[in-house]
């Protein structure tokens, strides 16, 4: 145990188990010790190694408890040892060895020491070398083996040790040689005495047996052995070992709780102490160690803090000296600068009573009186006025002799008597508005009460109560100069609530009670001469109360008011300047535009033989109180209707009874009455003069002025002619658009009792099924009008007509077709505003002479047939055939012939080549229809203002489009929003629509800001919402807002009525630094009452949402498809019968045409219920969207093909959301905004659908433009048809965007590689 011990205290240490860490030779004379020790026996043993001529001294073995840290059961363990020491093997000392190899020199090399070099080039010599060996020992001191490790090998069979087999190489034997030689000279003494000793004890040893009871006078000195040097020694094969290694050897683990004995086999040798001995080592030790260290810690610990709080009570001294210091310096310059202010004080005191004894006071001079003292205050007291009361002391003298003044003052003879005294001694007056200057007028909420200053308390009772008795008792209203001079002039030295109380107490109140006094009628003087020099004063904000009474009494005088009473115009007339555009807009579109309206409508006619113009007269001379637009307008309805009116029945009359030179007198005439007005700039004037000289020349040229569709109300005068004797079918495609046309169609039919049906179809199958089941049964069937379709197509192929019916169509989609539009096409009547109407005219007439050159060539002798019976009066198709032969060249050659055939050719392909496009809204065309009748009201302009909304969002219509249609909108809202009955009293009307800017972030009225934001396409491919910095740009923009994200998370109803209210002007600061500029559109709300507030893109985004979403896209989305509360939704419409509703598509698809008429009846107007409930869907429908556009661009969905992006969606949770046109145009608006704002290059998107029930694509191509609110032709239906045609697939074009195509599963990747190569 004791050896055990001194292998601890080493410094080694074990992590491994208790059980076998080191070996033991135990014998019989151990045991005995072993015993000797529990008697508790003291014994001393000595150690002796043989054929060792040294000695050691040996050492006390300490036994009994406690003794050398052993356990306490008595004397350490040494190795065992023989009886008989002579024939005891020697031993080596491992210690001793190390010591020694330590001491030693770099070992020699042995005889045979690279002799293998002779066998190879000695490149490892070359390698040791170069990285420093020169012959020595390995190592950096050279201690290291020379010669290279030997083995031997030992016969087959045979155990380790059997019969005395040496292990050892002859290197092995050669190096212990060399250790022991070195050991032999190390041990030798230089004293005789030391090197005789072992022999002296080698004979007491042998004498005594071998007995340890006979001790020496000298201290023995015991060598102690660790079991790492026991295992070395056996490891290196000694010849206790071999000689003992056949003998049974006992070992006795004493490591665990218990003491056992194991044979030698079973222990695992290893240099570690045991988990046991590692943790009860010395304790007492080890806890006293971290005592002294814990309390070491503490001291020092306590000692930096006490260091430091010493330093900073030093420097809080030091500072504390400092201030002590300052404070000291400055009572003693106070204490100076007291004496000097009382001395000043006296002097004024003097002064005043000087002043009072020789009547001085009596012309109020202050600064002759106190000017000098005063001087001394401003100049070396200014920064103490307040801290020493100065101005008390300036306002202790001054106020005696103001008040001894103002008793003879006359405000309004003088009224800036004393103003010179008091601007140049303002410094020296203090008021409590000096500081709220500094910060502009702005008082903060935690301000506390304010107390007069003396300046103030002087003015309040000396100056003011002077003023208040001139202003209440002599100041005559209609005399409004001394007290404007008054308020001008003292307005920068009044404190600031005696000049508003002036105003708001005296001033104010006295000129309303004057305008409540005034009448119109009988007053004599005009009310803007004593009215209108307060503007500057009182300023607008001020007297908009009053201004709102004026306009109301002159309201109530005009209601009685004809045109022809020129006074109302000059009292009118100098308020343009005063009330705002808005203000004045009103006002003249409530009170003067409907009596000039019903002027114009019942009192003037256009007579060309005798023409009265005293009531247009009367009209024109409000011209310039009228804005240009509205007033445009006026004549545009009133006058301009019944112009062209009489110049069509004028062109209408016989050849022979037309005086073209009359007709061109009378248009110059009329040009010439406007210009003197200065109308000449009118756009609307001058629109409608071109109008009527265009239509001199069509009829001058032969054109048929009905087929040209030129006027809307003459084509509606032929439908409402035909509907005496016959039917009318309105034909009605599937899109907000026509939604909104078709109520205001309806409603222009139900007003002149026009009996009707109305057919929903979504493309040309329904046509062609429509044709079958309505338009051949029918045989009196007089009117077709085809509403946003038809267009595209040859009507006279998709139905059979008979010669008594006409179509009309009213289409949007642009290329039309020349067929509809061939002059020999009679029964069609195309509405075309386009743009391009010279285009469209060079267009046709290429077209016109293809189609006569491919005519028989009796075709000429058939026309002079024609021309001859033309007694009772000639058609204008025989006048447009007489045209074409007129403009035919029979000289030209034949080359030059091909050559032009060839140029009209390449005309007409490049027209239908150009691409698709929108022209007009159809539901602005219809209004501006109903605008021709005269039949508009609120209801009518609402519809109009949804459905052009529609193709705007829709990018279908570009910008400046759309602004012009915005300006008649709003003049139109200025003159119908608000009714009046018969007497001219203001009637009340659920419709209230307000002229307001629209942000391009959608719903957010109705949804949270956050969520409408994050969902907009403008909004999120601005920000890059998909991505996380995205996400932190949005939140980033709330908080530079001021908005906090809960506020923004939840409804917008719901939040905080200050932050709504500082919405707009939040968004136009901070929305510049995140890129969005174009944040805000122009636009229009209606207000439902206290109910809701619903803008036009709100309604367009509910009715596009209801009229795509399918029965397996409302599951998806966790709705219902039953829109009506009740299911008798095919009754919507009372004009409809069952073959109408049920007859057209019910084999196809039946569900696009219930969510139809529920869209067509959510436009009802009495409730927002049905609008309403499509925006929650429409909420559900755009996070679908914005997650399949973040999928695709995560992705990489969109595949770059030739020109264009390709995205196919075949699966995924919402693949049943995405099976209409509409959904498909929202995602690639949403992909286009993205990559546009990316830094990505502007390509077409082709988005393709699957439907996995009827296993086809639904295939949809867009145009992206460059910027928001342009608008690109497509030209991808052309490319559609040509892959079409080049694969042979199973295609449908049934759709009435040309854009649009179903093509069949199985062919869409061979379609898709031809279109890669067709499209542009």
């Amino acid at each position: 145990m004791g050896r055990r011990k001194d292998y601890m205290d080493d410094g080694d240490d074990s992590s491994d188990e208790e059980s076998g860490r080191i070996n033991f030779d135990i014998t019989d004379a151990d045991l005995e010790a072993e015993l000797a020790g529990f008697n508790g026996t003291t014994q001393r043993k000595r150690r002796y190694n043989n054929n060792n001529d040294s000695s050691e001294d040996d050492e006390d073995i300490p036994v009994g408890l406690g003794a050398h840290g052993g356990l306490g059961l008595g004397p350490a363990f040494k190795p065992a040892q023989s009886q008989t020491p002579e024939d005891s093997p020697r031993r080596k000392d491992p210690v001793k060895e190390k010591i020694v190899r330590a001491k030693t020199s770099s070992p020699s090399p042995g005889p045979g020491f690279a002799q293998f070099n002779k066998h190879s080039k000695g490149f490892g010599q070359k390698m040791l070398e170069k990285m420093g060996w020169t012959g020595k020992g390995l190592g950096a001191d050279g201690e290291g083996i020379v010669n290279p490790v030997e083995t031997k090998l030992r016969p087959a069979r045979m155990g380790l040790s059997f019969r005395g087999f040496d292990e050892r190489t002859d290197q092995a034997k050669y190096e212990a040689k060399a250790r022991n030689s070195d050991d032999e000279e190390e041990d030798e003494a230089p004293k005789d005495k030391r090197r005789n000793a072992w022999k002296a004890k080698e004979k007491n040893g042998r004498s005594d047996g071998g007995s340890s009871i006979h001790r020496k006078s000298r201290k023995p000195k015991t060598v102690y052995k660790t079991a790492a040097e026991i295992i070395a020694e056996t490891e290196e094969g000694t010849t206790t070992y071999t000689a003992t290694s056949s003998a049974q050897q006992k070992v006795i683990d004493m490591t665990g709780p218990s003491i056992r004995e194991i044979s030698i086999a079973d222990i695992k040798r290893t240099d570690s102490p045991t988990l046991m001995e590692v943790t009860t080592r010395l304790p007492e030790l080890r806890h006293n160690l971290r005592l002294i260290v814990d309390l070491a810690r503490n001291d020092l610990e306590n000692l930096s803090r006490e260091k430091k709080s010493n330093s900073f009570k030093m420097q809080s001294l030091q500072e504390e000296l400092k201030t002590i210091q300052s404070v000291l310096d400055k009572e003693q310059d106070r204490l100076r600068k007291l004496e000097e202010v009382k001395e000043i004080a006296k002097n004024l005191e003097k002064a005043s009573k000087d002043a009072l004894a020789t009547g001085a006071f009596e012309n109020g001079n202050i600064t002759a009186l106190f000017g000098e003292q005063f001087d001394i205050l401003e100049r070396d007291f200014v920064n103490e006025l307040k801290e020493m009361n100065i101005d008390a002391l300036v306002v202790a003298v001054w106020a005696p002799v103001w008040k001894y003044r103002s008793m003879t003052w006359n405000v309004l003879e003088d009224p800036i008597w004393g103003l010179i005294d008091v601007k140049r001694w303002k410094k020296l007056l203090t008021s409590n508005d000096d500081d709220d200057a500094e910060r502009g007028w702005v008082r903060t909420k935690q301000r506390k009460d304010l107390v007069c200053t003396p300046f103030e308390t002087m003015m309040n009772t000396i100056w003011l109560s002077k003023v208040r008795s001139a202003i209440n008792n002599q100041w005559d209203i209609h005399d409004p100069d001394p007290i404007i001079q008054l308020m001008e002039e003292w307005e920068p030295v009044l404190p600031r609530f005696i000049y508003e109380n002036i105003i708001n107490q005296l001033i104010l109140p006295k000129i309303s009670r004057a305008v409540s006094d005034w009448n119109p009628r009988t007053d004599p003087i005009l009310i803007h001469t004593w009215v209108h020099p307060w503007f500057p004063t009182l300023k607008a904000w001020r007297l908009a109360e009053l201004f709102t009474n004026i306009r109301h009494k002159l309201s109530v005088v005009l209601r009685q008011w004809h045109p022809s009473d020129e006074s109302a115009l000059h009292i009118i007339s100098p308020w343009k300047d005063v009330w705002t555009a808005e203000q004045l807009e009103t006002f003249t579109n409530k009170s003067v535009l409907p009596k000039l309206t019903l002027l114009l409508r019942n009192e003037f006619e256009i007579n060309p033989r005798d023409q009265n113009m005293e009531p247009f007269i009367w009209c024109l001379a409000w011209k310039n109180l009228i804005s240009d637009t509205i007033f445009g307008q006026l004549l545009q309805n009133e006058f301009f209707n019944k112009w062209h009116q009489v110049l069509q029945q004028w062109l209408s009359l016989d050849i022979y009874q037309i005086n073209y030179d009359q007709i061109s007198d009378w248009y110059r005439w009329w040009r010439q009455v406007f210009d003197s007005y200065g109308l000449d700039s009118n756009k609307i004037v001058m629109k409608e003069f071109r109008k009527g000289l265009e239509t001199m020349n069509e009829a001058l040229g032969g054109e048929d002025l009905y087929s040209m569709g030129l006027v809307y109300h003459e084509a509606y005068e032929y439908i409402k002619a035909d509907s005496t004797d016959g039917n009318c079918i309105v034909f009605v495609a599937s899109d907000v658009d026509s939604i909104c046309a078709i109520r205001i169609f309806q409603a222009l039919l139900k007003s002149d009792i026009i009996p009707h049906k109305i057919v929903p179809v979504s493309g040309y199958k329904d046509l062609v099924t429509a044709n079958e089941k309505l338009v051949r049964r029918d045989n009196d069937l007089r009117s077709i009008v085809m509403i946003n379709c038809g267009g595209l197509g040859n009507i006279a192929q998709c139905f059979n007509l008979t010669p008594l019916t006409k179509v009309y169509i009213i289409d949007s989609h642009r290329p039309l077709n020349l067929d509809n539009m061939h002059s020999s096409n009679t029964q069609v009547c195309v509405f075309d505003d386009d743009s391009e109407t010279e285009k469209i005219a060079e267009v046709m007439e290429a077209f016109d002479a293809i189609i006569y050159q491919e005519e028989n060539d009796d075709s000429e002798a058939e026309s002079s047939d024609n021309d001859s019976d033309d007694s009772e009066g000639r058609t204008r198709d025989n006048r447009a055939r007489q045209k074409r032969r007129m403009n035919d060249d029979t000289d030209m050659s034949r080359g030059a012939k091909r050559n032009l055939r060839r140029m009209q050719n390449r005309l007409l392909a490049d027209y239908y080549a150009g691409g698709s496009y929108y022209a007009n809204s159809v539901s602005g065309a219809i209004y501006e229809l109903m605008s021709q009748l005269g039949k508009t009201n609120n209801e009518i302009l609402w519809l109009a203002i949804v459905g052009v909304t529609s193709k705007y969002i829709f990018e279908q219509m570009d910008t400046y489009k759309y602004a012009e249609k915005l300006e008649m909108f709003k003049d139109d809202r200025a003159r119908l929003n608000i009714t009046r009955s018969e007497d001219g009293s203001l009637q009340n009307s659920s419709i209230i629509i307000k002229s307001e800017d629209e942000y391009r972030f959608m719903m957010f009225r109705h949804w949270s800001l956050y969520d409408s934001m994050y969902h907009s396409g403008y909004v999120s491919s601005k920000l890059g919402v998909w991505k996380d910095a995205g996400k932190k740009r949005l939140n980033n923009m709330f908080a530079k807002m001021g908005f906090s994200l809960q506020q923004c998370q939840q409804v917008y109803t719901h939040m905080d009525m200050d932050l709504k209210e500082a919405l707009r002007q939040k968004i136009e600061v901070v929305a510049p630094l995140y890129g969005l500029t174009d944040i805000c559109f122009p636009s229009f709300t209606r207000s439902y009452g206290w109910e809701c507030c619903l803008s036009a893109s709100d309604v367009v985004y509910a009715l596009s949402t209801i009229l795509e979403t399918s029965p397996a896209a409302a599951v998806r989305l966790g709705t219902s498809v039953n829109w009506n509360e009740s299911d008798d939704w095919q009754s919507s419409l009372e004009s409809v019968d069952d073959i109408a509703v049920n007859g057209v598509g019910s084999d196809r698809r039946s569900w696009w045409m219930r969510n139809f008429y529920t869209a067509y009846d959510a436009l009802n107007g009495s409730s927002p219920d049905s609008i309403l409930r499509g925006l929650k869907l429409c909420m559900r429908t755009q996070k679908a969207i914005v997650r399949q556009g973040t999928a695709i661009i995560d992705k990489r969905m969109a595949k770059l093909l030739n020109n264009f992006r390709f995205v196919n969606i075949r699966n995924g949770p919402d693949l049943s959301i995405f099976q209409h046109p509409l959904t498909l145009t929202k995602l690639a608006l949403f992909l286009t905004d993205a990559y546009r704002e990316h830094g990505k290059k502007n390509l077409p998107f082709v988005i393709s659908s699957l439907d996995e029930e009827h296993h086809t694509c639904l295939i949809l191509a867009s145009y992206g433009a460059p910027t928001f609110g342009e608008v690109r032709k497509n030209t991808f239906g052309l490319a559609f048809e040509e892959a079409a045609e080049k694969t042979g697939a199973r295609v449908s074009f049934d759709s009435f965007e040309a854009s649009v195509v179903q093509v069949h599963d199985g062919d869409i990747e061979h379609f898709v590689e031809t279109l890669y190569y067709k499209a542009r």
